[in-house]
């Protein structure tokens, strides 16, 4: 991995500590701090580090929105309502559906995604739920 992962996951434990984990970027960012800590450990494969940045990113924006987490939203759909509440940036729809996309093509047994592409989305999520975790007022 391109990144120190122990230094990044000490910060994101020490952020944590600080802003907790109960909102809905400190939910989304303890998935993503697990999975970033199995990635740097060899224990989870491309296709896991996938679904839980998928996993993630999904309930995050469902919470954002106000949404149950067991709403059958269409991810597009919540991209785009989170863009027109300019919490999201446009920028940041290409990659996130580039995620959804290579999950569902991957349970289908089609298409696939390098290590370092899955690195790069995981690092991606991080960074954008990183953005927008703040400690409780």
């Amino acid at each position: 991995m391109t990144v120190d992962t122990q230094e990044l996951f000490a910060n994101l434990a020490e952020k944590e500590r600080r802003c907790g984990h109960h909102s809905p970027e400190g939910r989304a960012m303890r998935m993503l701090s697990r999975a970033l800590n199995g990635w740097a450990a060899q224990m989870l494969g491309v296709y896991d580090v996938i679904i839980l940045c998928d996993q993630a990113i999904g309930d995050w924006l469902r919470a954002r929105l106000g949404l149950s987490p067991w709403a059958q939203s269409d991810f597009t759909n919540l991209l785009s309502r989170a863009v027109q509440q300019r919490w999201l940036k446009g920028q940041a729809v290409a990659p996130l559906e580039r995620i959804h996309r290579a999950r569902l093509e991957m349970r289908e047994g089609r298409g696939g995604v390098t290590h370092s592409e899955a690195e790069a989305g995981l690092l991606l999520c991080i960074d954008l739920i990183n953005e927008h975790w703040q400690p409780p007022a």
